[in-house]
């Protein structure tokens, strides 16, 4: 998710603008600084840390606490967010005449962190009793 919120989640070329790149810190129409890039590195961040610390939790409490599912969540929620925005960039530059866009890898591997995170913390879920968790 912190690679995927780097990455460039819209990337084209304009007639004005030349070639241009937008990751999740600039998905805004006039490429300035959003807040939802914060966001998705601080939700990966947060998935990386609670993958082995949930591993070292005995309590049942603190266990479902620390589950990496928490991130998944949250970058689902950005994913519903940003992506319609990404495509309504795209849309705006593919209907300028001289305007060629896509959208770019960033959204796909935030989207692929989101599965690891939710699959990891379904396999723990699942098998926390015969791993001796």
């Amino acid at each position: 998710m912190v690679a995927g919120a780097i990455l460039p989640w819209v990337s084209g070329i304009a007639d004005l603008m030349g070639s241009f790149q937008q990751n999740l810190f600039q998905l805004s129409s006039s490429g300035q600084f959003t807040i939802d890039g914060v966001f998705g590195v601080a939700l990966g961040a947060a998935a990386i840390l609670l993958g082995p610390a949930r591993l070292l939790l005995k309590a049942r409490f603190w266990w479902w606490v620390a589950s990496p599912a928490w991130p998944a969540l949250g970058c689902a929620l950005l994913l519903a967010a940003d992506l319609p925005r990404a495509d309504r960039i795209v849309n705006a530059i593919n209907a300028q005449p001289a305007g060629d866009a896509w959208l770019g890898a960033g959204a796909l591997v935030f989207g692929s962190g989101m599965v690891v995170a939710s699959t990891s913390a379904l396999v723990l879920w699942r098998f926390h009793s015969k791993l001796g968790l």
